[in-house]
């Protein structure tokens, strides 16, 4: 079976493609047991492209807002993951895997998924971006960011 299930791996290639490269297991993983509910499931979003990702929503929900928390166009997760600048704190986790953050590395390992779940525990990406304004996150996010470069700027001095 196992030389079955990369034979098919293989020659798929959706964005739910990179989530299918562990093979299964018997017993959950680490990263499974480990991982606080509210947050486990927006790594599985992101490792299989459905979830509250921009992409997913210009496809799937277009009445849905698909811009990055940074205001920037259209967001992919190769955005969110490796360049905005709302995150870059936080992106240290997946740096820790994979310096330059290569997807393979980060949504493919399992040390890779650890890194991927501490950064959204920290950062709280992949959500509803409803959800967040109706909270009062979403401009609070920006607010944070800049005091941490005005901080980081000042450390640098």
């Amino acid at each position: 079976w196992a030389e079955s299930w990369y034979r098919d791996v293989a020659t798929q290639t959706s964005r739910f493609a990179l989530a299918h490269r562990l093979r299964p297991t018997l017993k959950p993983r680490k990263h499974f047991i480990n991982t606080p509910r509210e947050v486990y499931g927006r790594p599985v979003q992101c490792r299989t492209g459905h979830g509250f990702i921009g992409e997913y929503y210009v496809s799937f929900v277009p009445t849905e807002p698909s811009s990055c928390l940074c205001r920037e166009n259209h967001v992919k997760r190769e955005n969110t993951l490796c360049e905005c600048p709302l995150f870059t704190h936080q992106r240290t986790h997946l740096r820790d895997v994979s310096r330059n953050i290569i997807l393979n590395e980060i949504l493919l390992t399992e040390k890779g998924i650890e890194a991927l779940a501490k950064f959204i525990q920290e950062s709280d990406v992949f959500k509803k971006v409803a959800i967040l304004e109706q909270n009062g996150d979403f401009e609070g996010r920006v607010e944070r960011r800049e005091e941490q470069e005005r901080v980081e700027e000042e450390a640098d001095r």
